[in-house]
């Protein structure tokens, strides 16, 4: 995912995360229309602060958190390395994905857009 990437995902915005499910390691959130499924770390923070991260997933929070909550900003989560989002909630729970390989750790498809994935070889 590049900058041009990023932009065309953050003009789907809003989208509403219908179900969360989590299978090790596969992290799968989705709604009317889209979903992102997620085989690499990632973190969910809310005021700057860590709650819950890939390496120990509580669901029943992460769903409590995830479930019903929108997603209202869609940003790059580092400065120096702009293919991997930063999803921003309207709660303010933000989940930080990050690309831990040359493949295809992450692929979030949207309807109608085709799929954004991961690129960080490229």
């Amino acid at each position: 995912m590049n900058s041009n990437s990023m932009e065309m995902l953050a003009r789907q915005l809003p989208l509403v995360a219908r179900n969360v499910t989590y299978t090790d390691p596969c992290l799968l959130i989705h709604g009317h229309g889209w979903h992102l499924r997620l085989l690499t770390a990632w973190r969910v923070l809310k005021t700057g602060k860590f709650l819950m991260g890939s390496d120990e997933v509580d669901v029943p929070s992460l769903q409590s958190v995830l479930v019903g909550n929108m997603i209202v900003e869609c940003r790059s989560q580092s400065s120096t390395a702009g293919f991997d989002p930063a999803l921003v909630f309207a709660t303010g729970h933000v989940l930080e994905v990050f690309s831990v390989s040359a493949l295809e750790p992450w692929i979030f498809s949207i309807d109608g857009v085709g799929p954004f994935a991961a690129s960080p070889s490229a």
